[in-house]
């Protein structure tokens, strides 16, 4: 699927997002469509970590629609550098 963005796109939109949310209300509820966006890229970001479960974990795990936008921004935060990233992944990203 040529036209779907890098993993590494997806995460920087994603962490965009998740971050603008735990700003403007950090004990609000994650929105239905960063809830669904979030829930994707646990898969995706999953298959490509170095810590698989942990992605895993969370997707099991972790109630995404009970926490706020904090919490869910923090989750992000701790599972995003576990990613493999290839060269070609982050051919606009590089040096970030």
């Amino acid at each position: 699927m040529e036209d779907q963005p890098s993993l590494f796109d997806q995460t920087i939109a994603l962490g965009t997002l998740l971050k603008s949310f735990s700003d403007r209300d950090p004990q609000g509820h994650p929105s239905a469509g960063a809830a669904q966006a979030f829930r994707s890229w646990l898969e995706v970001a999953g298959k490509r970590s170095r810590e698989p479960r942990y992605f895993a974990d969370v997707a099991d795990n972790y109630d995404i629609d009970s926490n706020s936008n904090r919490d869910l921004f923090d989750i992000f935060e701790l599972l995003h550098p576990y990613i493999e990233v290839d060269d070609e992944d982050s051919e606009t990203g590089s040096g970030s």
